[in-house]
């Protein structure tokens, strides 16, 4: 069965989404945080027919999780991504939501708000297109990635599915490894760098020959044209804590540009795109 993706439905969403700030008060002190967007989030679930639950983390940080439950007798599938942004300093228009050449501007953009529009997309299509799952879809959008994942340190003792997508940024190629990270608190006299240098090694994640992989890959294959690359992120994402708590996971996620700096912006088609692979990565899957 295909789904059909409804475009100006994920365009329509993912400027929503932009529209809301959510910056990490982490990060920013005073800032607002995702509960207004797990507020706007909630309804299009609801409005998709998905069962969403929303609960705190912290004081205003929230996760927001939407469950299509299958038939029974199928596995179950994870779609994830993160609600929090960086800050907006130096930024003209950081929730314009500005479309230009086929990009949409403003923070979270790319990081990764055009996932979680996807994601959406994705659920959306399932729903409209009457599609019968054995397994269930879980939509979770997370607080807090951008610095202690909190929202996924939580979401993990509550749902175990078989596999997950995490909806990051990887230009549609398939991602099956990242860096750690560990943190310490120091005084320093300086000028400060980016920290994360490719070193040697062997990182212990998620294999390429898993089968939710497989399926990934092959989704993303009829999408391109060509077999996607499998590639390495060298940054922390959620997508660790997902995988250390038994769930097959890979990464997959929209091109852009700009992520944590003064001109954020997706690429829409790569959106579209996207929620393609995750709904018929969630048919196949979930079968």
């Amino acid at each position: 069965m295909n789904v059909k993706i409804d475009e100006q439905y994920v365009f329509r969403v993912l400027a929503d989404l932009v529209r809301i700030d959510s910056v990490n008060p982490m990060l920013v002190p005073g800032a607002t945080g995702e509960r207004a967007l797990g507020s706007y989030i909630a309804g299009e679930l609801a409005a998709a027919s998905l069962e969403a639950t929303t609960w705190e983390v912290a004081p205003g940080r929230v996760n927001v999780v939407g469950v299509r439950e299958g038939s029974g007798g199928g596995r179950s599938l994870m779609f994830n991504g993160h609600m929090d942004t960086v800050g907006v300093e130096g930024m003209e228009e950081p929730f314009g939501a500005r479309v230009r050449d086929g990009r949409l501007y403003g923070r979270g953009a790319q990081d990764m708000k055009g996932g979680l529009a996807a994601m959406l997309g994705a659920v959306k299509a399932l729903a409209d297109g009457g599609a019968r799952l054995g397994g269930d879809v879980i939509f979770a959008a997370v607080a807090d990635e951008e610095f202690g994942s909190l929202g996924t340190e939580e979401l993990v003792e509550r749902y175990t599915p078989e596999a997950a997508i995490v909806a990051e940024p990887t230009d549609l190629e398939v991602c099956v490894a990242h860096k750690g990270f560990c943190v310490f608190e120091i005084e320093t006299r300086g000028r400060a760098a980016h920290g994360a240098r490719y070193m040697e090694g062997i990182d212990a994640n998620i294999s390429a020959e898993a089968e939710i992989a497989r399926v990934v890959t092959a989704s993303a294959s009829k999408e391109l044209g060509r077999p996607p690359s499998f590639i390495g992120h060298h940054w922390w994402e959620d997508a660790a804590l997902i995988a250390a708590s038994g769930a097959e996971t890979v990464i997959v996620g929209t091109k852009g540009g700009g992520i944590h700096t003064h001109e954020e912006w997706v690429d829409l088609d790569s959106v579209t795109a996207l929620a393609r692979i995750l709904a018929d990565s969630a048919l196949t899957y979930c079968s």
